[in-house]
């Protein structure tokens, strides 16, 4: 499955040492990785990244070795014919290998359980968004109906967190004041909406936060009050408000 999302996307010279993309539409999640793998006659390239395979047709599309391991091996290669003879058993499949991913190790989840959301499960979800993104009109007009003290189930943060880590100072008064969402919860890692503004060095977000009650000795699960996270990441000047 992890291959198999190699439909999407292309590698990159500069962060990985391979280069070019698996498909023709990077950006489109289809099997044609699979179709590429058995139609396409794939050699050594001959190029300055590391060792990887390009198509003898065009030269325009990659393969890396671990990608050419699922046709030279006999076992793996009855599924590359499954998917790409079959596109709906790839989606299939790989929506539940992912749903199995995202929820190993938590406890009483059935990765395959459909859950149904209401109204205002959405709404939550997209005050949420809209807190990440800073857009302050649709916060506001979700904050009626959304329940804005929700967290996100994967990670534990809040629309605070959400407005702090991308620097949305305009949002966090707003937030922490008219939606009164509570400003020291922790998330998975522990870290409150502070720790994420001092990682940053979001001044004028701290200043916010700080002003609507935010708790400087809070530690995060690595032992790191917001001044320490701070220091770690090289943000200076934050001593005063810290």
């Amino acid at each position: 499955m992890l291959s198999g999302a190699h439909t999407l996307g292309r590698m990159h010279l500069s962060r990985s040492g391979f280069d070019g993309p698996w498909t023709s539409n990077p950006l489109l999640f289809n099997n044609e990785y699979f179709k590429f793998l058995l139609e396409r006659t794939w050699v050594k390239k001959d190029y300055a990244g590391n060792d990887m395979f390009e198509d003898k047709e065009s030269g325009k599309y990659g393969m890396l070795p671990t990608d050419i391991a699922l046709i030279t091996d006999a076992a793996f290669k009855v599924w590359v014919e499954k998917y790409a003879a079959d596109e709906q058993l790839f989606f299939d499949d790989f929506a539940a290998a992912f749903a199995k991913l995202m929820a190993n190790g938590t406890k009483d989840a059935d990765p395959s359980a459909k859950v149904a959301l209401t109204a205002k499960d959405a709404d939550s979800k997209a005050f949420r968004d809209y807190a990440m993104h800073g857009s302050e009109r649709e916060v506001r007009r979700l904050a009626a109906t959304a329940d804005c003290n929700g967290i996100d189930i994967a990670s534990g943060r809040t629309a605070v967190h959400f407005a702090s880590f991308w620097g949305h100072a305009h949002l966090i008064a707003f937030l922490t004041g008219d939606c009164k969402v509570a400003v020291n919860v922790q998330d998975a890692e522990g870290d409150t909406a502070l720790h994420d503004a001092a990682r940053f060095g979001h001044v004028e977000v701290i200043k916010s936060l700080v002003a609507a009650g935010a708790d400087k000795a809070v530690k995060n699960k690595a032992g790191q009050t917001a001044l320490e996270v701070a220091v770690a990441y090289e943000k200076t000047g934050l001593e005063s408000l810290l």
